[in-house]
């Protein structure tokens, strides 16, 4: 099974033997076209597309799916035929399948780690973090080599202290909250002392902490600008009365 960007799905079609359905090619040959709940057949191959028909019976829509696989043409379905469509949760099974079975699970299941990000996007948020310090898309080619250094200095540091069994900096707090959350609920799980379906809860926990975590911080920072707004008044009225002060001396 095969899914891409357009949320194109690509289903196994079991009137075909096995072997036939294992082998991948660019035609799907053995495949069906799954795309918004609706299937279609392959109905015509083109030199640089695919038609596929709908097939619920009496329905002429049809989808033309170029190489590269972009939807080129559509023609809609006929509403007032009943269509059996894949429901959401089917196609959410699917995308999970399609979307994982890649990759090695060591590389994605982050549920026995301890002391490591828990996500794949670990990394996309040190690029956020490193974006924003440069503050714009192509900054000055000497602050950006200076940048580089800066990270480079600060990796080979960590990497030097990490080898030399060194003492990390401490987490941040709410990090240490989240570990304690999901350590727990994690042994609770694996000792079958709760339900899966409690362990999730748990994990939502850990969201809604952050959540209110930020939510506070945000109506930290407002109250921090509202005092720098009031001090910036108070010493631009200060400055006022000083000026009216001496011009009152000028005049005596």
């Amino acid at each position: 099974m095969n899914t891409n960007e357009n949320s194109l799905i690509y289903l196994p079609n079991y009137w075909f033997t096995s072997e036939k359905v294992n082998q991948e090619n660019q035609n799907h040959d053995c495949m069906d076209l799954c795309l918004n709940g609706y299937l279609y057949k392959r109905q015509r191959i083109n030199k640089n597309s695919i038609n596929w028909l709908c097939k619920t019976s009496g329905c002429n829509a049809s989808v033309t799916i170029t190489k590269d696989e972009k939807i080129s043409r559509c023609v809609e379905h006929k509403k007032e035929i009943k269509h059996e469509l894949v429901d959401e949760q089917e196609m959410l099974r699917i995308k999970f399948n399609n979307d994982w079975s890649i990759f090695e699970c060591q590389m994605w299941n982050h549920f026995a780690n301890d002391g490591y990000p828990r996500t794949n996007n670990n990394l996309e948020g040190y690029n956020n973090k490193l974006s924003n310090h440069l503050s714009i898309a192509h900054p000055d080619i000497f602050k950006a080599i200076s940048k580089f250094k800066e990270e480079e200095t600060d990796a080979s540091l960590k990497y030097y202290r990490a080898m030399n069994n060194e003492k990390p900096p401490e987490r941040r707090k709410l990090n240490v909250i989240n570990d304690a959350i999901l350590n727990n609920g994690r042994q609770m799980l694996q000792n079958n002392e709760i339900s899966i379906d409690t362990y999730s809860k748990y994990v939502a926990m850990m969201f809604d902490i952050n959540a209110l975590s930020t939510k506070k911080k945000k109506v930290h920072d407002d109250n921090d600008d509202h005092d720098d707004n009031n001090q910036s008044d108070d010493l631009s009225s200060a400055s006022d009365i000083d000026s009216d002060d001496s011009e009152l001396e000028e005049f005596n």
